[in-house]
């Protein structure tokens, strides 16, 4: 199992899977399975952030304007309220944290609507 993301039908799903297209699997509800792409997630709770990096070897990658619009019109736990998500191409947890660390804001925080 891994900690994968999708964006699916402009919804933004997470979970721990084995592979991409088992997020749909537990999404029955989202009905034409539009892909724009997906890659790895990694939560820091100490730091408040989500790192989204890598990319989906089934689906290939969302741009980042998909993964904005998604995270924006999906339902994200509650308990991440506050977070920052930062957006990487990197295809290691640890580039993509390096890299985080060198930007002045995140790509998104997570607030109430």
């Amino acid at each position: 199992m891994a900690k994968k993301y999708l964006i699916a039908d402009a919804k933004f799903l997470m979970g721990d899977v084995e592979f991409h297209r088992d997020l749909l699997e537990r999404n029955k509800g989202i009905k034409e399975f539009k892909i724009a792409g997906g890659g790895w997630w990694h939560i820091n709770t100490n730091k408040k952030s989500v790192y989204l990096y890598n990319t989906s070897d089934q689906f290939k990658s969302a741009s980042l304007d998909e993964i904005l619009a998604a995270l924006k019109n999906s339902y994200i736990s509650r308990g991440l309220m506050g977070f920052k998500f930062y957006i990487s191409k990197a295809e290691s947890l640890s580039d993509a944290i390096k890299e985080a660390d060198n930007l002045c804001d995140p790509a998104w925080t997570y607030q109430e609507k």
